[in-house]
């Protein structure tokens, strides 16, 4: 900014938005082999591993200067003014800074900024390695076995820095701090009282939203593990073909609270490993294209029989990895956390799901209700109204990622007849393609609802994932 500093404001040193600048002494280093072990070359093993170094937006930076209360946005309007003149239309009052406040009975201004970069960042990191052998095994047939991994550090990630503390007796917390009333340190809160109530005098910085996070730092961290296996085909004879299978595990950090220490604070963070909601630990693809072998006649019945092309894709996976939340667990942290839901005493995972094909599932519930604990479930005694699994100060004690969603056995296929004709050009053709999506009508169901607390939709499937079958016709003249 032009012109002198406003008193309380100081100006960093660094270039960028952060306290650390940019490293030039990167070192990324990669190293790959090929070995044919055989006289044959019929056989080959292949392998590398290596450090790639990932650049973070630099949007980040700009977004984060765009937001209270580091900026505030004015604008004027109005009604037409036709005797306007060409004098300044901006108002002379200077802008403010949106102000942060709050009062005893915990009201707040709850300011929520939309983006805030972390005050220090690590450039994110992946080792990324692998190791597979090719085998020719029959003439322009190659089967591929491999493994392949990879563990990423200091990966950006939202961190969830301005939850409530857990207050009580021996936990005062933000003591002298009471609406704004001189310091005093028999202040104390000592009570937690619901997320309507004295949440907002529990937070680490007062005048801030209990949902105020970093959205960028890089505070995360992952790691994959996979078996693949590949069988694939040169276009030969009119056929070309590849089947992909993999066995994979991958997990991911999430931050939550800790429910293995004496008090259930969100604060500070920790990193919990769980299973990566995203990915499919067992996944097969296949894709081929064969032009049909209808001979090669001549004349009209060449132009019948000749040019038809058959091809697809076809994905059978595994569902992704659902966890299980109560919304009604953890509240006396201001909802600024999803709990994982309570097991009923007895029940673990084997009791998630329900039983029977996966229609009936999808009719009946795909969750089952009775494994977990609620106010008006089959174990409402088990869950109390406080304390290390409480409604308003615990969390619940299932896992991350305890059950997989539904699968997909999705068949995609295309039939197409290219016919060469006169035209303007010699050498023209047509082609006439007709395009099944989701060819057998199978019906690919979307996740069910995972929060116990909406008894609604608990373990409901609602939605597909896939459409139901589509057909498309073309047509593309070529010369």
């Amino acid at each position: 900014m032009l012109g002198p500093l406003p008193p309380g404001v100081f100006q960093s040193n660094h270039k960028p938005s952060t306290q650390v600048d940019p490293k030039l002494d990167h070192f990324s280093p990669r190293l790959g082999f090929a070995w044919q072990p055989l006289a044959t070359d019929r056989l080959v093993v292949r392998g590398g591993a290596g450090y790639f170094y990932d650049l973070l937006a630099p949007t980040a930076g700009i977004a984060n200067i765009q937001n209270p209360p580091f900026a505030a946005a004015i604008s004027f309007s109005g009604l037409v003014n036709p005797t306007a003149t060409l004098a300044t239309p901006f108002s002379t009052q200077p802008a403010a800074w949106s102000p942060r406040w709050y009062t005893a009975s915990g009201l707040s201004s709850n300011l929520a900024p939309g983006t805030i970069v972390a005050e220090n960042f690590t450039v994110p990191l992946t080792y990324e390695w692998n190791l597979n052998a090719q085998y020719e095994f029959v003439r322009s047939w190659v089967f591929e076995l491999g493994y392949v991994g990879s563990r990423g550090i200091h990966q950006p990630a939202s961190f969830p820095i301005n939850a409530p503390e857990l207050a009580g007796p021996t936990n005062p917390v933000n003591c002298g701090y009471n609406g704004g009333n001189p310091a005093v340190l028999t202040n104390c809160i000592t009570t937690n009282t619901g997320a309507t109530t004295n949440v907002a005098l529990r937070v680490p910085y007062l005048g801030f939203a209990p949902s105020f996070a970093m959205i960028k730092s890089t505070t995360g961290d992952d790691k994959f593990n996979s078996l693949q296996a590949t069988v694939r085909k040169q276009f030969s004879r009119g056929l070309a073909f590849q089947g992909a299978y993999t066995w994979s595990r991958s997990f991911a950090a999430t931050y939550v609270a800790n429910p293995d220490v004496g008090v259930n604070t969100f604060n500070p963070a920790i990193a919990a490993y769980g299973l990566n909601a995203i990915y499919h630990p067992q996944r097969l693809a296949l894709s081929y294209n064969w032009n049909l072998p209808f001979g090669h006649s001549e004349g009209f019945k060449g132009k019948l029989v000749n040019g038809w092309i058959w091809s697809g894709v076809t994905t059978i996976q595994d569902g992704t990895p659902l966890t299980i939340t109560d919304g009604r667990l953890g509240t006396d942290f201001g909802g600024s956390l999803t709990s994982r839901a309570q097991f009923c005493s007895g029940m673990g995972n084997g009791n998630v799901g329900t039983s029977g094909s996966l229609y009936s599932r999808v009719v009946n519930g795909y969750l089952n209700n009775s494994a977990f604990a609620g106010p008006t479930g089959a174990c409402a005694s088990v869950y109390p109204t406080g304390g290390v699994f409480g409604t308003g100060t615990g969390f619940g004690n299932s896992g991350q990622g305890i059950i997989l969603g539904p699968g997909q056995d999705n068949w995609d296929m295309s039939l197409s007849k290219i016919t060469t004709v006169g035209g303007l050009r010699e050498g023209a053709t047509l082609e006439f393609r007709t395009e099944f999506f989701n060819s057998f009508n199978h019906p690919e169901f979307s996740n069910p609802g995972v929060s116990v607390s909406t008894a609604a939709t608990f373990g409901k499937i609602t939605s597909s994932s896939v459409n139901p079958r589509l057909i498309q016709f073309a047509l593309k003249y070529a010369f």
